[in-house]
This record gives structure tokens, C-alpha cells and sequence, in this order.
């Protein structure tokens, strides 16, 4: 696209820029996958913790 006043713009690598975001992303659903599982078997073994009780006050 043609900037309409004229001006240099510079250019963006889409593909590079698409490249780096995906890799990013990738990373992020792998920690939040992580923390996920985590939290998954935490709440799984405190349901059969006896030493968890929770008091009824």
C-alpha cells in the first residue's frame, strides 16, 4: 500500500513477524498447559489428602 502524503514507510516481513508470533504463542499455550496439568494434579491430591481437612466454622 502507498502511503497518500507521500511519506517512506518501511517495510514489514509479515512472514518473519507471523514466524516469531507463532513461536511465541506456541510457548505460552505450552506454559499455560503446564500450570494447567499442575493445577489439575494439586486439586486432585488434595481431595484425598487426609492431613487437608477443611473445618465447617
Amino acid at each position: 500500500m502507498q502511503d497518500p502524503f507521500g511519506e517512506k514507510r518501511g517495510r514489514f516481513e509479515y512472514a518473519a513477524l507471523k514466524l516469531r508470533l507463532d513461536k511465541i504463542k506456541r510457548r505460552l499455550d505450552e506454559k499455560l498447559g503446564d500450570k494447567l496439568s499442575d493445577l489439575d494434579s494439586d486439586m486432585s491430591t488434595s481431595d484425598t489428602d487426609p492431613n487437608n481437612e477443611q473445618s465447617n466454622s
